[in-house]
């Protein structure tokens, strides 16, 4: 139900998300698997045994989804997942369109419970829905209190997207990163007050002055801390020479970033899956 606009080019858009359709690969080892995603361009495409169905829709016609859920329904589908909590609008909409023979099954993507209007349509919705993919069952219970779901038994225990990382050679990783020191932390993750970074550095201050072979090298998409960030360093001018400030770093490129490490850091008050740790175990 996204409507990702901004892409005219499939193979684009697959790369874009390249961890969420490996999972698409291994689940099309066993079953049929067809993939709709709604971006700027109308079309199939079969890769690796998954058919990706890319449709061009207007926002309205996603708000009101009756023309795409008849698009699935003449895929003739025995169970359809949906992604994300987000649209339980549209879910409740496909569960009236689909015949209640097919399984409608909503995987958790990091939402917390819905509030207003959405939440009541999400306690409509769960009536219909067969069950629910989350990371871990501890994330269901917010969801059951608030009524939103009405029993843990409808959820199970399935990871949100895959890793796509593998452990490569520390010394060619580290010669691409250019990472020092005999001991490297790896932070990863927005500036912001969910991710925490000020209690990382705060933490890590006085561990660099106790270890002097340890180095932090912090990775940032946004930077919404970046001056209360700063102004740490700053004040640490002993240490703040072996804290790195690396900024963004694509996507595909944190394989050597992840490689180059010896431990991953992870300071978030809530994480949906915890991607960047996930990625950091896949690589070691």
């Amino acid at each position: 139900y996204a409507n990702m606009r901004t892409y005219a080019d499939p193979l684009a858009w697959l790369k874009r998300i390249n961890f969420f359709t490996i999972l698409l690969e291994q689940m099309a080892k066993d079953a049929d698997v067809k993939s709709i995603h709604c971006i700027n361009y109308s079309g199939t495409l079969m890769r690796n045994g998954v058919e990706y169905h890319f449709l061009k829709r207007t926002a309205l016609q996603l708000a009101v989804p009756i023309q795409l859920h008849r698009y699935i329904r003449m895929l003739n589908p025995d169970v359809v997942i949906v992604h994300g909590f987000l649209y339980s609008w549209q879910t409740l909409c496909l569960c009236w369109q689909l015949p209640n023979t097919i399984p409608i099954v909503v995987q958790h993507h990091s939402e917390t419970p819905l509030r207003h209007y959405k939440s009541l349509l999400q306690k409509i919705a769960d009536r219909f829905v067969a069950a629910y993919f989350f990371p871990s069952l501890e994330q269901v219970r917010p969801w059951v209190n608030k009524g939103q779901i009405k029993s843990i038994e409808k959820a199970y225990e399935v990871m949100e997207v895959p890793s796509v990382f593998r452990p490569v050679d520390g010394a060619l990783a580290r010669s691409i990163t250019k990472v020092i020191s005999s001991t490297v932390y790896l932070w990863v993750g927005r500036l912001d007050e969910n991710k925490d970074p000020i209690t990382m550095i705060k933490a890590f201050i006085p561990f660099a002055r106790d270890h002097v072979s340890v180095s932090l090298y912090v990775i940032y998409q946004r930077d919404e801390l970046i001056d209360q960030v700063k102004k740490l360093l700053v004040e640490a001018p002993d240490v703040s020479g072996r804290i790195f400030l690396v900024g963004k770093v694509e996507h595909d490129q944190l394989l050597y970033w992840f490689n180059s490490a010896d431990f991953i850091i992870s300071t978030s008050h809530y994480e949906g899956m915890g991607v960047a740790v996930t990625e950091a175990m896949s690589c070691g």
